[in-house]
């Protein structure tokens, strides 16, 4: 649940199978910090982090390596 000054959103998650949970909450983190410094609704913010989090959940290390088809379109694919 994300809460600012003048909105609440209450974001389930998406389901993934784990393979590495290192790096999770610091790429949810850094997902919602470029959401956020972007203007995006906290709604927005929320979804695009819990994506960032699940993706890099899914993979192997903290960082793992951009897929050729880009991050967003990796992004897209979660849920």
């Amino acid at each position: 649940m994300l809460i600012s000054a003048t909105e609440e959103h209450d974001h389930p998650g998406y389901r993934v199978k784990v393979r590495d949970a290192v790096g999770a909450g610091d790429a949810f983190t850094a997902g919602l910090v470029n959401q956020v410094l972007h203007g995006a609704p906290l709604a927005e913010a929320n979804d695009f982090a819990n994506r960032m989090g699940a993706w890099v959940a899914s993979n192997s290390g903290a960082m793992p390596p951009v897929p050729d088809e880009g991050l967003l379109a990796a992004l897209a694919e979660i849920g």
